[in-house]
């Protein structure tokens, strides 16, 4: 198994490239990229509201986060570190399962890392909340 770099952003980096939205092994992608009690919260309710721990809770918010679009589409605006914390900015495109209606919304993430591996994810709304919960505001 390949083990994340030691950097933070290396990491995020490195991770958020290997994503794919269609991925069937997502045990696989986990236990290379995240750390096994990551935790990941989506602080505004999007997709919807929860908080997602381990394995299960991974596979728990892909399916809550991407299984309800297709043709999904992300776009990194910017990605920076402040200490420890990783700090990206995406708008994130898609259509809808039910209606095939495109949406789009911007949100920003904060991402904690610990030996290599992501140990928490924070899920915001837009960009400015997430740049102020990572201190680069």
């Amino acid at each position: 198994m390949r083990m994340a770099a030691d950097d933070p952003l290396t990491t995020v980096i490195q991770a958020f490239e290997e994503f794919e939205f269609g991925q069937t092994d997502l045990e696989d992608y986990f236990n290379r990229w995240w750390h096994p009690d990551a935790v990941i919260e989506s602080a505004d309710g999007v997709p919807i509201a929860g908080r997602y721990e381990g394995l299960e809770g991974y596979r728990r918010w892909f399916e809550d986060s991407y299984g309800p679009y297709y043709d999904v589409r992300r776009h990194v605006d910017s990605v920076k570190t402040e200490g420890s914390t990783v700090v990206m900015l995406l708008t994130i495109s898609g259509r809808s399962r039910e209606d095939g209606l495109e949406l789009e919304v911007r949100i920003g993430s904060t991402y904690e890392v610990e030996d290599g591996r992501i140990k928490r994810l924070n899920v915001y709304v837009g960009h400015e909340r997430a740049l102020l919960a990572g201190g680069t505001a």
